[in-house]
């Protein structure tokens, strides 16, 4: 690699780790603004449900891969580099299972728990989690140029089968969700069913918006730094 390309690298290196600051920062400022909300939970103002698991699951392990990422990226001190990449990759893609099961449920309940729905929704969450296990196996990350910090090596391999999954099943599940509203007469008019489907255009919208562009980086394969560019504001957006 020539002084050129390296310095290129080295300035989508510094694009990229101002991004997942600033990307960051805004979790860390939305999440401290809504820690009201679980709190009623847990002081019992609120009553507890089944689904808050999923919810709480969700929402701590993009925590933690935040508090990860910011710990990679500022500390001053040398990292195991094993131990940090897999958590890199466990903590998100398991908040971003959490968020495509929480989907399912609302999938399920939408069909009524039809057995063939329930059937899909069962291999979708098995092949996400089956191709997380993957992710974190194969995962792999040296150290940084500055000797601190840890560069994942394969974002690629570690990354594109998982995501392009999430994608492509998250999608299936939310246009799932749109047949299953249009079949309801109600979703017409006014009132729960019609909040819902405008919720799920959403949703629909977003995902694309978050996993597209992510999937596509890592598939056209540039450079480790440009495969991280849309990896972090992704995991907050789901």
């Amino acid at each position: 690699m020539s002084a050129g390309q390296v310095s290129g690298v080295m300035a989508d290196y510094i694009a990229v780790t101002n991004l997942e600051h600033v990307a960051c920062g805004i979790y860390l400022w939305e999440w401290a603004t809504s820690l009201s909300y679980e709190l009623d939970f847990f002081t019992g103002k609120r009553p507890w449900r089944l689904t808050l698991w999923p919810y709480l699951i969700c929402r701590y392990c993009v925590l933690g891969t935040v508090v990860n990422l910011l710990f990679v990226l500022d500390a001053q001190t040398s990292l195991n580099c094993v131990v940090w990449v897999k958590f890199e990759i466990l903590l998100p893609y398991m908040g971003v299972l959490m968020a495509s099961f929480l989907i399912v449920v609302r999938v399920t309940a939408i069909w009524n728990r039809h057995p063939a729905v329930l059937a899909l929704s069962a291999a979708s969450i098995a092949a996400q989690l089956a191709l997380l296990i993957y992710s974190v196996t194969v995962a792999a990350a040296v150290r940084g140029p500055d000797g601190q910090g840890c560069v994942l090596l394969n974002s690629v391999e570690a990354s594109l089968p998982a995501l392009a999954a999430t994608f492509a099943i998250d999608a299936l599940l939310l246009v799932l969700m749109l047949v299953g509203l249009l079949t309801r007469k109600d979703t017409c008019g006014f009132g729960f069913w019609t909040f819902l489907w405008k919720q799920n255009l959403v949703w629909l919208a977003l995902a694309t918006a978050a996993e597209l562009p992510t999937v596509t980086l890592l598939s056209l394969d540039l450079n480790d730094a440009i495969h991280q560019l849309f990896q972090t504001p992704e995991v907050i957006i789901l």
